[in-house]
């Protein structure tokens, strides 16, 4: 009990150490057990699913398991700093009225938190099959996988658009830029693990396995909107929108864009026939094509085991995992547009005849008609192709796990790191540790996380686990959202063990 009282302390401790409000959580890929886990599982997961955490971990299977089969286990995930609640309700629901100063100094710093964007981020992950194959001296495995990337990202500009286009607040050229971006992809991997090192000592039996997991990428669709611009209003003088954006996608889309760019050339478009005519008509067609977009990807891991010998009951592991390296690239049904321009308001002609044949008089729907169509022509409009080609890298992270294993409890831990933001990968460093205790077949499951990208969480799960047969769920919720709200859930309902 001793042992017990000292791994439920631990845990508490480091719950309580990383929970403030400035915190961030990150996520990767979960299983039900890791994301009840807090999400960590480096030194702690293993199976089929271990080839996206842990590839050495496939060999770590259940005693006297050699096969292990799972079908459709799923998670999703879904967050980020732009979903701050408690801001929301504190400025938003309540019908008062704030002044441009209360604007600039409370709500932007509320929702922004002293960054120039944030973003919200949704991440889909399933594995239509799974299978694993071990013995004493290695282990194999096969998976695929499906996944959904989706992030979408606003600047402090967009909001400070509440308090109207004025010179208050946009007395100087200010940032007003968004960006969205989604990737659907399908990943065939196949992992193979192995001890490359194991001895018997007088403290104990220590082993190191490394297993390696390389994929091929098949992406479904991609699709990237980035806008950059700045607006600056000088009252009496001029309003000005200098813009710049870019679209990569693939798919259908290319083929009617480049159209578009050929009839406007020939004056037989404006930009708003881009919407209102054909072109976009086929906008899915050819995304699920085989040769749309590929990549050679890989996840690699290496687990360190003691079993001392002062305690049979105690096992160590300290794990080791470089997870989503490599990249999708696109150059069939491809294509990168953008434009660039600014429109630069300062009078209009003030054609009376045009006002009454077209606007019935209507000067107000003139004025807006001459602002919006010229903003197009000078600004939007000008688009132009870029380039066909381009690539995606993955989120890669990289993680250290730890666990400590004693009979019917164990005790996880990671730190993480992501290589780029994208999704609900980010470069902070996150820390996510849980707890796990089985009463026979049914297993407790509990968990905190901390750093990366959204709030601080807590996450639960349980299910049913039979020496041949497992069903598992797990949650994560963000009970404070002022660092931005996060929810998961993750369901497995087939796994089987031969």
């Amino acid at each position: 009990m001793k042992v017990l009282t000292k791994l439920t302390l631990l845990f508490v401790v480091v719950m309580v150490s990383f929970n403030n409000k400035e915190a961030f959580a990150q996520p990767r890929f979960q299983t039900t057990k890791t994301l009840a886990l807090g999400g960590a599982g480096a030194a702690y997961m293993n199976g089929f699913e271990a080839l996206f955490i842990n590839p050495a971990n496939i060999y770590h299977r259940r005693k006297n398991t050699s096969v292990t089969i799972g079908i459709a286990p799923f998670n999703i995930q879904a967050g980020g700093p732009l979903v701050n609640i408690n801001a929301y309700n504190k400025y938003f629901t309540g019908g008062d009225t704030y002044t441009v100063n209360q604007l600039q100094t409370e709500i932007v710093p509320a929702f922004f938190k002293g960054e120039e964007s944030q973003s919200f981020s949704v991440q889909f992950d399933a594995i239509p099959i799974g299978f694993t194959y071990g013995n004493d001296r290695f282990a194999i495995a096969f998976a695929t996988r499906s996944r959904v990337i989706s992030d979408f990202r606003l600047n402090s500009g967009w909001l400070l658009l509440m308090g109207g286009i004025n010179q208050d607040l946009f007395g100087t050229p200010t940032a007003i830029d968004m960006s969205t971006e989604s990737l659907a992809l399908t990943e065939l991997s196949v992992g193979f693990a192995m001890p490359v090192f194991s001895m018997n000592m007088d403290n104990g039996f220590h082993r190191l396995t490394l297993g390696i997991a390389p994929k091929y990428l098949m992406a479904v669709s991609y699709a990237k909107f980035d806008l950059q611009s700045t607006l600056e209003v000088r009252s009496g003088e001029y309003f000005s929108h200098k813009i710049n954006y870019e679209l990569s996608a693939n798919g259908g889309i290319n083929d009617g864009i480049r159209r578009y760019i050929s009839d406007k050339a020939a004056g037989n478009a404006s930009f708003t026939d881009l919407f209102d005519g054909d072109y976009l008509d086929n906008i899915t067609d050819n995304v699920a094509s085989p040769s749309n977009g590929t990549g050679i990807g890989f996840d690699l891991g290496l687990t360190y085991e003691w079993e001392p010998t002062f305690n049979r009951d105690l096992k160590f592991k300290a794990a080791f995992a470089l997870t989503d390296f490599g990249k999708v690239s696109f150059s069939e049904n491809a294509g990168v547009f953008g434009a660039t321009g600014e429109f630069k308001f300062d009078g209009l002609d003030y054609d009376t005849d045009r006002i009454d044949e077209e606007f019935s008089g209507e000067t107000g729907d003139y004025f807006q008609f001459v602002i919006q169509d010229s903003l197009a022509a000078d600004g939007y409009g000008n688009i132009t192709e870029r380039g066909t080609n381009f690539s995606r890298q993955l989120p890669t992270m990289v993680n250290l796990g730890f666990s400590v294993n004693w009979k019917n409890i164990t005790y996880i831990l990671d730190i993480g790191k992501g290589f780029n933001d994208f999704g609900v990968n980010s470069t902070n460093v996150s820390f996510s540790n849980g707890i796990e205790a089985k009463f026979g077949f049914f297993p407790l499951r509990a968990g905190f996380r901390t750093g990366g990208f959204a709030g601080s969480s807590i996450t639960f799960g349980t299910g049913l686990e039979f020496r041949n047969y497992e069903f598992n769920i797990g949650t994560l919720y963000t009970p404070n959202s002022d660092s931005g709200f996060k929810f998961g859930l993750a369901l497995s309902t087939l796994v089987i063990r031969i």
